[in-house]
């Protein structure tokens, strides 16, 4: 006959002792006296509840500090530096039509002699078109000269209409008023934003060949630090740095031909 013993087989059959032939069982921590169980108790460490929870936060914390290990390698090797334009060190890279013109926008926005709201800029394939209105001679060809001179510029196809009538009905005076009104007001611009609206004009631009000129501003005088390659650089950054808004005089004392 088989022997079972409480809580051993499916069925939890009661326990059999010698009388039925089967050996007896060796006695379970609840069958030894309760001095020796107690003795036991103490001997052995305490018990720690929060111990898997504890566990399991170390472990979720090691796997996300080894995520954000391995992002930032993946990262590293994928998001290296674009290369400096030819010539000219240290200077941006205008990569791309959407760059290009992005570019040209904001230096023709920045221009004191060239009021750019009129003026629509689309590029393709290094390719440049000026559309919309220009009102003056000058601003006309000044607008597709810049064009010209942002790098990554391979031609430029200049379709802006001439608007250099004199106003003579009263919507059109009234325009021109409310035009020039505008432009008094972007006139007048905090020094940082000059400093930065020169550093931009410089390091986009393709004659001055220079990307190390350091602009300060005080009080609209733009002061200007590096070296240049050539005396026609080093006019072309001058003549930048004073066509932009909010700028009243240019000190290139310190801007050297090297």
């Amino acid at each position: 006959m088989p022997c079972f013993f409480a809580g051993e087989g499916a069925w939890g059959l009661s326990r059999l002792r010698e009388s039925s032939g089967c050996p007896a069982k060796q006695a379970s921590f609840e069958d030894q006296p309760a001095a020796k169980r107690r003795a036991a108790l103490a001997a052995s460490p305490p018990h720690d509840e929060e111990a898997p929870m504890k566990t399991i936060q170390r472990r979720y914390r090691a796997a996300a500090a080894l995520l954000v290990l391995m992002t930032a390698a993946g990262a590293c090797r994928s998001a290296s530096p674009p290369p400096a334009a030819t010539g000219a060190a240290g200077c941006e890279n205008l990569d791309g039509d959407a760059a290009i013109a992005a570019a040209i926008r904001m230096r023709l926005s920045a221009s004191a002699t060239i009021e750019a709201a009129d003026i629509e800029v689309r590029v393709r394939d290094g390719q440049v078109g000026l559309r919309g209105e220009a009102r003056s001679r000058t601003q006309k060809s000044s607008a597709a000269e810049l064009a010209g001179d942002t790098r990554g510029v391979l031609g430029v196809v200049d379709q802006l209409d001439l608007v250099d009538w004199v106003p003579i009905t009263d919507i059109a005076q009234a325009q021109a008023r409310s035009r020039a009104t505008e432009r008094e007001r972007a006139a007048v611009q905090t020094d940082a934003w000059i400093s930065a609206a020169i550093v931009h004009a410089l390091r986009t631009s393709r004659s001055v060949g220079s990307c190390d000129i350091e602009v300060a501003t005080r009080d609209g005088v733009a002061t200007l630090h590096g070296d240049v390659g050539s005396n026609a650089a080093r006019d072309r950054a001058v003549a930048l740095a004073g066509d932009t808004l909010g700028v009243r005089r240019v000190d290139a004392v310190r801007l050297t031909v090297r």
